[in-house]
């Protein structure tokens, strides 16, 4: 498996930092994901990476 570098996904609908502006950034759920991806299989695997 090698590192496939950091991913960042958000959930939720991107119309809320556009009709709320700075507050809207609030209703945004965003993770970062470590990939890893196998060369001979494909096979890709997320982790979160560990806190700061």
């Amino acid at each position: 498996m090698q590192f496939g570098g950091t991913l960042q996904l958000h959930e939720g609908t991107r119309m809320w930092p556009v009709l709320m502006g700075n507050i809207g950034e609030l209703l945004v759920d965003r993770r970062r994901f470590e990939t890893f991806l196998c060369s001979g299989c494909g096979k890709v695997e997320f982790f979160m990476p560990p806190d700061p």
